[in-house]
């Protein structure tokens, strides 16, 4: 697995690797938002989320299929 700084362009999941680790996350867009563009990230499992946007600088792989609950948990 290769880690880039290049923001996803898409939803879906991917590995995060950033200053507090490595974890699994979701994005997914708003259709309802004022920028159908923007990706929203969901940290898998915590139920916290914000916009992508606010993550630069972070290292990211993917996308990867989606976790079963064992992977996101462990």
């Amino acid at each position: 697995m290769k880690y880039a700084v290049t923001l996803p362009p898409v939803p879906g999941y991917y590995w995060l690797k950033d200053r507090e680790g490595e974890t699994i996350v979701e994005l997914w867009s708003d259709p309802g938002s004022p920028n159908p563009d923007e990706l929203f990230i969901h940290h898998c499992g915590s139920g916290d989320c914000a916009m992508l946007s606010g993550l630069e600088g972070a290292l990211w792989a993917g996308p990867i299929p989606k976790p079963s609950p064992a992977e996101v948990t462990s």
